[in-house]
């Protein structure tokens, strides 16, 4: 279950049995996976086949299934330095701000029923450069833009918000579901 995934700061690695390490908990805290699943937003077969051992999970899917069962990075991922560095997690407010409107997004797309596929086609989008904004992986695009309010800001700070009247819909939707 190894390869390059984001990672704070300080962790070269997610640790082997990690599938284990998820499996334990959820059963530990007494959660059936099917609702874990359901909480997290992945199917039941994809939880299974992480716990064991057979899928790496993305490293939003990661972090959601960390908030459900109360995990820390230290519990899952292996301190120190590789040679070869981790991709890490966003180190200013832009680029989390990135990653939440992505986040924001794919909750808003999926409630509306949308696949990915659908949406890119109706917003006139590749499919991998939509994949890459839910994924908070685009920086520059042009369905992104500064929020006038934050001019002032250093550029690192200034918060983006979808210019695209449709991508800028459903990521509202994304972010008034719960």
């Amino acid at each position: 279950m190894s390869g390059r995934m984001r990672l704070p700061e300080g962790f070269v690695e997610l640790r082997a049995d990690l599938g284990n390490i998820l499996r334990d908990r959820r059963k530990s805290e007494n959660i059936p996976l099917k609702n874990l699943a359901a909480d997290v937003g992945i199917t039941r077969e994809s939880l299974s086949r992480i716990e064991r051992g057979r899928r790496c999970p993305g490293y939003d899917t990661l972090y959601r299934i960390m908030g459900q069962l109360g995990l820390e990075w230290h519990q899952i991922a292996i301190r120190g330095r590789a040679e070869r560095p981790a991709r890490h997690f966003p180190r200013n407010e832009r680029e989390e701000n990135l990653e939440d409107l992505g986040a924001m997004l794919r909750k808003g797309r999926k409630a509306a029923g949308l696949s990915l596929r659908a949406l890119a086609a109706e917003c006139a989008l590749s499919y991998s450069r939509l994949s890459r904004i839910e994924r908070g992986q685009s920086r520059y695009s042009d369905v992104l833009e500064e929020d006038p309010d934050d001019a002032m800001l250093d550029p690192d700070r200034r918060r983006l918000r979808f210019s695209h009247p449709r991508l800028a819909g459903l990521a509202e939707r994304g972010r008034l579901r719960p």
